[in-house]
């Protein structure tokens, strides 16, 4: 059964429990940038390729551009990519001078980037060829569900290249102290 807005069911069965809703993907972003950042601790100038075309892709493409990453979004449906493209750059800060460029090439478009961000949840897209063509430092990582190649991974390995499989558990504890801190605040100030 597909409930749509699952915490509106939660919240009709959890009474006595105090309830935090969060949005999965918001948290797959937030682990993903931040990563990023501790990675390469200075994202300006950067260029990333994001093989998808959803909602997880959107919105971090949205945050790295306006950290100063150029973006390569990368789809086999590149019509309808151009116009989320067009969307994205649209309202994207427009002090930002990086932009959000729209490809259907996987190899072209993997040539110097400096991370290679597979999102969907099909079979895997990344291939060895992609990551050969990667900047030297640049680094593979698996937000979807086994978005890279087991030729790219063993490559990956016996190369020294860093391939990741993202973990949000960080990011979860981030929101429940933030929720609890709110919480306690909300709580403290209606009380007075």
């Amino acid at each position: 059964v597909e409930y749509g807005n699952i915490s509106s069911v939660c919240s009709e069965i959890i009474q006595a429990s105090r309830m935090f809703a969060y949005k999965g993907n918001d948290l797959t972003v937030d682990t993903t940038w931040l990563f990023l950042i501790e990675k390469f601790r200075e994202l300006s100038g950067m260029k990333i390729l994001i093989y998808g075309a959803g909602n997880i892709v959107c919105k971090l493409a949205l945050n790295l551009v306006e950290c100063g990453c150029n973006v390569i979004i990368l789809s086999r449906t590149l019509s309808k990519t151009k116009k989320i493209i067009d969307s994205l750059n649209s309202i994207k800060n427009q002090g930002a001078l990086s932009s959000i460029a729209a490809s259907d090439d996987p190899e072209l478009s993997s040539v110097a980037v400096d991370a290679i961000i597979g999102c969907t949840n099909t079979e895997p897209l990344i291939t060895k060829t992609m990551i050969e063509k990667m900047s030297s430092d640049g680094v593979v990582i698996d937000i979807g569900k086994g978005t890279i190649f087991q030729d790219g991974i063993d490559f990956c390995n016996n190369e020294g290249i860093e391939a990741w499989r993202l973990d949000i558990t960080a990011t979860i504890n981030s929101l429940v102290s933030a929720s609890t801190s709110t919480s306690g605040s909300y709580h403290n100030v209606c009380n007075v």
